[in-house]
């Protein structure tokens, strides 16, 4: 009777459990709970989107949960979620527009995937345009986001999600763009000097418009524009930064060739489309001798898509696109809908990909050895377009060298807002085999002929207080450059061979224009920077004399010698002066040992920069491992210093600090 009555009881037991499960069941699947998630889980929840996790962004999944809908079915199906989110009221303007303006970037990085290789024209044509199609509309979504919905941008200003919206634009932007350039191949776009313009084509329904009207003037009347690469595509080794400005717009290089030039050369007509964009002409290609400045190659600029219409609904509707292009040295900020915005912008691509291109390395290398395409004479490139209110800053590289020597001070020196604003660089690029006299010579007309074309009358601030760079021999044609030579040169020529009064009248025809001259009226500062300017005792090592002997001095070098050689010494070949710039290199050397003697003009500041790879020396004694410190030193410089380092002190970060802050004072004092 017991254990039945016990028996009873647990069974009451289990029904009362059994009619409490449901109840327990329905708590447990609306509990909730609660975990820890460390930092980088938080960021990547907050500010995680389609670009930079390849997951739709949390505040597009909870825009999906509100019409019912779940983030994988997006990705399967877009078009359903896109109607959904476009017809529900749930949601205000500024969640559906976001919400679809990343959609449609899912959907376009999805369609980017399809490979055109083994398409056919009528499949890579569709494919074409359904990317193309994609990327537009998730830029113009997120355009119609940032400026016409009913709260403005500075009241979204510390908003995560108008970032990420901001970069929707900008990234679908940059792909519409190369996709409109990839298919370029039979068209052409110019861009005119004389009468800016814009051609309408039209791709798939959509109407293109192209405003090329904000591209900086090129030489000449007519540039063909090449190809368009979007920054996000380079990578660059050897450049230790990339200076870029954030903002709206695509960034972009621009690849700009002469359309007589291509004449001259005789390629196609049409132009090369975006992959073929590393195949445009080496810079050292395109000069002449009447010419000795080149322009840019490659421009930086922001491409802009807009969507005309003056309310969120035509901007939806319309089937009309302008893709604009604004020069990012020129341009800082535009307009739209009545909103002032700042230009997205990278101010190192265009330089990166120019020395990329250029083969610098290998054909200075080649002139210094006389084999293959060699530079006969000096080069002055332009880094940016002209512009008459900056001043000019130029730089000169060392013995067997190119502008590649200044790499990263360059780089540097754009990246410092203030020095882009109120600087324009010249690079000169010289054989540096020939002898100083002569290349000071050459290197003086190339700059004053470039003055001259851009400013003839010299009434821009580009064309007064310049600033002159010099990097070792560079150092040595920088302070000549900017010296008088009285008769300091003559007498010493004089001196070392004697000559009749026939020969001196011959000689001075011949040789007025290398031994007498004057400073460079531009320029009113200078920067030596590991200069031998009193030569230096490496020149006369074994191995430097065996790569003396090795240098060939281009035909045109060789004749002026020779001539100059027979004027003197009668074709005696005994005691003939240097014959190259290695020679002159020497602390022996009379050349340079006359040289050492000219004076700097009193209207000129300058200052030293020098290594010393020997700091268990007194400083007198010490060197940088090529030019010893009583080479370097110039007495009277503003300020010297002596930073820890070898020969090549220039690309070190302590002397680019130094090279600002001369140009940060030279500001200062032209300011005053």
């Amino acid at each position: 009777m017991h254990a039945g009555t016990t028996s009873l009881t647990h069974l009451k037991r289990i029904c009362r459990c059994l009619l409490l499960l449901p109840f327990l069941l329905l708590a447990a699947c609306t509990s909730v709970k609660v975990s820890t998630q460390d930092s980088a889980q938080y960021m990547n929840q907050r500010r995680g989107d389609i670009i930079s996790s390849g997951r739709l962004s949390q505040q597009t999944v909870s825009s999906l949960h509100v019409v019912g809908i779940e983030a994988k079915t997006c990705s399967n199906t877009p078009k359903t979620c896109l109607d959904a989110i476009s017809q529900t009221k749930a949601l205000n303007d500024e969640q559906r527009l976001s919400a679809a303006s990343e959609i449609w970037l899912m959907q376009a990085m999805k369609n980017d995937q399809v490979s055109l290789a083994n398409a056919s024209p009528y499949e890579r044509k569709d494919r074409l345009a359904n990317r193309f199609n994609s990327f537009l509309e998730s830029a113009r979504h997120a355009y119609a986001y940032l400026f016409y919905t009913d709260r403005p941008l500075d009241r979204r200003a510390l908003e995560d999600r108008q970032n990420q919206v901001r970069d929707f634009y900008n990234y679908a932007s940059q792909r519409a763009v190369s996709i409109i350039s990839d298919t370029a191949k039979n068209r052409k776009l110019h861009h005119r000097q004389e009468k800016k313009h814009s051609s309408k084509r039209l791709f798939g329904h959509w109407q293109i418009e192209l405003d090329m009207t904000g591209m900086p003037e090129t030489e000449g009347n007519t540039a063909e524009i090449s190809g368009f690469t979007p920054d996000y595509r380079l990578n660059f080794d050897g450049l230790r930064n990339q200076y870029v400005q954030d903002g709206l717009g695509a960034r972009m290089v621009v690849s700009i060739e002469s359309a007589t030039k291509k004449t001259e050369k005789g390629s196609k007509e049409t132009p090369s489309a975006l992959e073929d964009i590393l195949d445009a002409p080496n810079p050292e290609e395109t000069g002449s001798a009447q010419k000795p400045w080149e322009p840019m190659h490659y421009i930086s600029v922001t491409g802009l898509v807009r969507f005309p219409g003056n309310t969120l609904d035509e901007v939806l509707a319309t089937d009309h696109v302008v893709l604009s292009a604004y020069d990012t040295w020129q341009d800082h900020d535009v307009t739209i809908a009545g909103h002032h915005v700042p230009l997205a912008a990278n101010y190192t691509a265009a330089y990166g990909l120019w020395l990329a291109k250029s083969d610098f390395s290998k054909q200075s290398l080649f002139t210094f050895f006389g084999r293959g395409n060699i530079l006969e004479e000096p080069r002055i490139y332009l880094m940016q377009p002209y512009h008459p209110e900056r001043k000019t800053l130029i730089l000169v590289h060392g013995l067997a060298s190119s502008p590649e020597a200044w790499v990263n001070a360059a780089n540097e020196i754009m990246g410092d807002e203030t020095l882009r604003h109120h600087y324009q660089i010249w690079q000169v690029y010289y054989p540096t085999s020939v002898p100083l006299a002569i290349n000071r010579y050459d290197i003086a007309q190339a700059i004053e002929k470039t003055f001259d074309h851009y400013d003839p009358e010299r009434k821009n601030p580009a064309s007064h207080n310049a600033i002159i760079i010099g990097h070792s021999m560079g150092g040595i044609l920088s302070r000549l450059l900017v010296s008088s030579s009285g008769d300091t040169l003559w007498q010493a020529l004089n001196e070392n061979h004697p000559m009749d009064s026939a020969q001196q009248a011959e000689a001075r025809k011949k040789l007025g224009s290398y031994i007498f001259f004057k400073p460079l009226p531009e320029i009113s500062r200078a920067v030596f920077i590991a200069a031998p300017h009193r030569g230096t005792p490496f020149a006369d090592k074994t191995i430097a004399r065996f790569v003396a002997s090795l240098v060939k001095l281009p035909i045109n070098i060789v004749q002026k010698i020779t001539d100059t050689t027979k004027t003197i010494f009668g074709g005696k070949a005994a005691d003939k002066p240097s014959m190259n710039g290695v020679d002159n290199l020497s602390e022996k050397d009379p050349t340079i040992q006359a040289l050492a003697k000219l004076a700097i003009s009193p209207s000129v500041t300058y200052h030293s920069i020098m290594g010393n790879n020997t700091p268990d020396v007194p400083l007198t004694e010490s060197s940088d491992g090529i030019v010893p410190y009583s080479s370097s030193h110039w007495d009277g410089a503003a300020s010297e210093t002596v930073i820890p380092s070898g020969h090549s002190v220039q690309e070190t970060p302590q002397a680019i600090i130094e090279i600002r802050r001369i140009l940060h004072e030279h500001l200062g004092k032209q300011a005053e």
